[in-house]
């Protein structure tokens, strides 16, 4: 399938709401989470001749590319994010991934909130297990633990 810069456009204009909620929680801030999906969206235009569909989706590069700027941005504001919420924000905005609904539902199902945030934050976000072991404080293994039961489970 050949891709073109149109599809990275439909994919922004159809998807822009979702990629907000997604670094929401993270920028506890609507505007600055819409700021940084345009930057993001500037990035991957500007380095759409490296996207290789071999690789992954075009959703997955961009959104790779989407907590590439998010993590810049935290970094200059020496803000470490704050997950108090992320449950607020995720029940609010579940309904709108659609390609995730199973994993939302099965979520949902998930008691420990401390296990809950660590699983959203690398199944729903995509972060790495060391970007979810920082936001969260705890131990990089600990969150390997968490996803592997919950995976063993299903």
């Amino acid at each position: 399938m050949s891709y073109s810069v149109m599809n990275l456009s439909k994919l922004y204009t159809e998807n822009r709401r979702k990629f907000i909620f997604k670094i929401y929680p993270y920028t506890r801030s609507y505007d600055i989470a819409e700021e940084l999906v345009q930057e993001a969206f500037l990035k991957a235009f500007s380095k759409f001749s490296q996207y290789n569909p071999e690789k992954g989706s075009l959703k997955g590069w961009f959104v790779k590319i989407l907590f590439t700027s998010l993590w810049d941005h935290m970094r200059e504001q020496k803000k470490i994010p704050y997950m108090m919420h992320i449950d607020t924000a995720l029940e609010a905005e579940l309904s709108s991934y659609d390609e995730e609904a199973d994993l939302a539902a099965l979520l949902q199902t998930i008691k420990n909130p401390m296990h809950k945030k660590v699983l959203v934050s690398k199944l729903m976000f995509g972060l790495s297990y060391k970007e979810v072991a920082s936001t969260q404080g705890v131990k990089e293994e600990s969150v390997r633990k968490i996803v592997e039961r919950f995976r063993s489970s299903q």
